[in-house]
């Protein structure tokens, strides 16, 4: 299924793949996606935001990959709760399946580990690489288009996984994977992480193809979403369904964000301003994967607090993850009371549509009765926490429970 504002043509806009199903005991990731287009279809004439993404992007969906997979799990079980995994190709031994999610041509067959040789197991990679008709369907599809981002949907687990899954060591756009799974499981909370080192070895997974072949088509960045905990299992219950869906449906949203024009701002600034002149400090990161665009950043007052703001500042030829600082001038009115609230929107314009946040100050003297920079752990006693480089908001430090 393709969604887009003119589906049936191609406007060579940002391609994203969404696909559930290698497995056909785990039909979340089928449901989530079914869930996610009905959202875009229903909102489209009302939500700005999801107007945005069907106008400018070309949305791909496969809900279903593991067909026969998925109909044997019927006969099994109509009610739900057939536990069978792979296809059902006959195998020369009798025995039925491969693990479809094993027979893509990266690292195929690397070790026996990652899989199995063996047919009659779960993780039976096949007798060849590609030699399976869904694999060798969604290998042709990736080649016909030029899909930036793939979310992969599996269950369980509550993990996001990237590649490799294949080797420990980390792959070449690494840091980007790190940084776009902080984003995705913004609201999920899920555990990211390279797969080798997250959950477990696997090769020749859709993921480590889908990014690792660079040869007949350029990167993906593929992620597998393992929906669900282990009270949900690969069969939900009922009431669990919709709220699995719906905890996805951010990261579905910002795997099409990314993959275009992109940027976020961040207000760097005290929450108390102690004069009515003064700068706003702010940065902004291209996460987008759309190269050469343009990004203004702009302030607009709230009410009556900011009489005057410097102009917008405008930022092109980033490279992804690049990170600049940068700040406004402001003026408060002359008549502001100490207590008084200042409001602004700290927007980004990408050319295309403006995204903004609500930033809330307070101006006025501050009484201070505790303050600590987290650049040492003289304040504090713990046997458990200390001082960390490893993530901080300001300066260069921050304190953690796992140093």
């Amino acid at each position: 299924v393709r969604l887009s504002d003119n589906p049936n043509t191609n406007e060579d806009e940002p391609e994203v793949l969404y696909t559930g199903m290698h497995h056909a005991r785990e039909p979340i990731g089928m449901q989530a996606l079914i869930y996610y287009m009905y959202y875009l279809l229903e909102n489209y004439e009302t939500d700005p935001d999801v107007k945005y993404i069907v106008d400018n992007f070309e949305l791909y969906f496969v809900p279903i990959i593991n067909m026969d997979g998925y109909a044997f799990n019927i006969l099994l079980d109509p009610t739900g709760g057939g536990m069978w995994r792979k296809n059902r190709r006959q195998n020369d031994d009798g025995s039925y399946g491969v693990d479809i999610n094993r027979n893509y041509g990266y690292a195929w067959g690397y070790d026996n580990n990652g899989s199995s040789p063996n047919p009659e197991d779960d993780t039976y990679r096949g007798p060849s690489a590609f030699s399976e008709p869904e694999i060798q369907a969604v290998r042709d599809f990736c080649v016909e288009h030029e899909f930036r981002i793939a979310l992969n949907y599996h269950s369980y687990s509550n993990l996001l996984l990237y590649p490799w899954g294949w080797s420990g060591e980390p792959c070449e756009h690494d840091a980007v994977f790190h940084a776009y799974g902080d984003i995705l499981t913004t609201e999920n909370g899920y555990e990211y992480g390279a797969g080798y080192t997250t959950i477990y070895p696997t090769n020749g997974g859709s993921d480590d193809w889908m990014y690792g072949e660079q040869e007949t088509k350029d990167f993906i960045l593929a992620y597998t979403p393992e929906v669900g905990d282990g009270n949900a299992g690969f069969w939900p219950p009922v009431s669990q369904i919709i709220p699995l869906c719906q905890e996805n449906m951010y990261q579905n949203i910002m795997a099409a964000l990314l993959s275009g024009p992109y940027s976020k701002a961040r207000d760097l600034g005290p929450s108390i301003l102690e004069t009515k002149n003064g700068l706003f400090f702010f940065e902004l990161q291209r996460l987008g994967l759309e190269e050469g665009a343009t990004y203004t950043v702009s302030i607009e007052p709230l009410g009556d607090a900011i009489s005057s703001i410097s102009d917008p500042l405008s930022y092109s030829d980033l490279e992804i993850l690049e990170t600049v600082s940068a700040a406004f001038t402001y003026t408060l009115r002359d008549d502001i009371m100490s207590g008084d609230l200042v409001e602004y929107l700290l927007k980004v314009d990408n050319g295309l549509a403006v995204f903004s946040d609500t930033i809330r100050k307070i101006y006025g003297t501050p009484l201070v009765i505790f303050e600590d920079s987290a650049s040492s752990f003289n304040k504090w006693t713990s046997t458990k926490w200390n001082i960390t480089t490893a993530q901080s908001h300001s300066p260069s430090t921050s304190i953690a429970d796992s140093p």
